[in-house]
């Protein structure tokens, strides 16, 4: 039987998360470049929305 799962969160949650995946693989040489994305997730976690995403996968 397969698992379902489902996360709920804020789109600024999502949007951080994402900018923070893309900064964790960024080579030691682009260390500025991945600074600012995770700055910019800090921004967008502070952004109080009231909207929300469901993300639903299937394992």
């Amino acid at each position: 039987m397969a698992a379902h799962y489902e996360i709920r969160m804020t789109v600024g949650e999502y949007i951080a998360r994402l900018l923070e995946a893309e900064a964790s693989q960024m080579p030691p040489a682009e260390r500025h470049e991945a600074e600012q994305l995770r700055d910019l997730a800090r921004m967008h976690r502070q952004i109080k929305d009231v909207k929300s995403v469901l993300i639903s996968a299937a394992a």
